[in-house]
């Protein structure tokens, strides 16, 4: 070949190089775009756009790295896992689309890390999840005992590798996990993975409290608070726990009313109000309110209406002289209506660090 020619063919291989360089700087330009507006849809909780978005990058990480490349495994998982059912996720309920993304970050979990990694646990757990919701809402029809089947031989095996593996945090992770999920042996989950915790790292560490926590939701009445007084005491200036304490209290406060225990709720709701505080001042907050009962009478004439109340909130988080405001129909919730809101209870009220009664509040 003569040396022009050599050098044309040269240039024009070097020129196709360089544009490939360009266009593949450009497609992972897109695809972090994408991938950080999908993000921000997440946590704005926008459904619609988070999905559109979602689906969006992982074709782009499809075209740029190929499907069983491991960022789009990853991309995978956290897709399907903005798609997860309840808590704080996108999706309140089952959704069918979710569960089939979960399936296949799990495949694709499986080429890249093989189906005995630890890194295979956690969409795993994401499949079971949503196994577990469509089991509850009763959505899989025919095939009901099939995904049952699978959602046990998924517990069977990512347990298996969870102890198996060297991660300290690994099992009772799964173990937590699986508890919150209604299945058949959640409190038994809860109460291995609070005793691994408490192994691992004794009964004061953050970790071990918060499962304990957990676990102790599975007991009723005098039980669960005496449980609950103990995580609080054995909590004590553990700082990493403080916004379980909030919620420590809360619950607590609940549990007594319902125990007629009114002093220890009235201890704990200034307890969880002065958590609250910042600055010297918070504002009084509504922690536990019962719907009225409705009246026969109403409910065999299928009447409705409502009520206006205004009461004082004491600075106690309770309710003083509850007066109708306002009602419709005249004579018939009323009363319900005031009997009900007797047992309302609220986190008071707190100005200068110190509990007060708030006049004029309407419900």
């Amino acid at each position: 070949m003569k040396p022009f020619l050599i050098l044309l063919a040269s240039s024009v291989a070097l020129g196709i190089h360089a544009q490939a360089a360009v266009d593949r700087d450009a497609r992972i330009s897109e695809l972090h775009a994408t991938y950080t507006a999908f993000q921000e849809a997440v946590a704005t909780l926008d459904k619609s756009l988070s999905e559109t978005l979602g689906h969006t990058a992982l074709k782009l990480s499809e075209r740029l790295y190929g499907a069983d490349h491991l960022d789009t495994a990853k991309l995978t998982y956290q897709v399907a896992y903005a798609m997860r059912p309840g808590g704080w996720s996108l999706y309140k309920g089952f959704d069918p689309a979710g569960l089939e993304l979960a399936e296949l970050a799990v495949r694709r979990y499986t080429t890249a890390f093989g189906m005995e990694d630890d890194k295979i646990v956690a969409p795993i757990i994401l499949v079971i999840k949503f196994l577990a919701s469509g089991l509850n809402h009763n959505a899989f029809g025919e095939s009901h005992k099939p995904r049952k089947n699978q959602l046990e031989i998924l517990i069977a095996h990512a347990e298996d590798v969870a102890k198996a593996s060297d991660d300290p945090e690994l099992l009772p992770d799964f173990y937590q996990n699986i508890s919150k999920l209604g299945l058949k042996g959640s409190k038994r989950y809860a109460e291995k993975a609070a005793r691994l915790f408490d192994t691992a790292y004794g009964p004061e560490h953050p970790r071990t409290l918060i499962a304990r926590m957990s676990a102790a939701a599975f007991k009723k009445g005098t039980s669960q608070a005496k449980v609950y007084e103990r995580i609080l005491a054995d909590a004590e200036g553990v700082e990493e726990f403080n916004e379980y304490r909030f919620a420590l209290h809360q619950k607590l406060s609940i549990s007594y009313l319902q125990l007629g225990s009114e002093a220890k709720a009235t201890r704990h709701l200034q307890a969880a109000g002065r958590l609250t505080i910042t600055t010297g001042d918070s504002e009084y907050r509504p922690l536990f309110k019962i719907q009225p009962v409705y009246p026969r009478r109403a409910a065999a004439r299928g009447i409705q209406g409502y009520v206006l109340l205004e009461f004082t909130v004491t600075s106690e988080g309770a309710v003083r002289n509850p007066k109708v405001l306002e009602s419709r129909p005249r004579g018939i919730f009323e009363r319900a209506a005031v009997e009900a809101a007797q047992h309302f209870r609220y986190l008071p009220k707190y100005v200068n660090g110190e509990p007060i009664e708030v006049q004029g509040v309407r419900n």
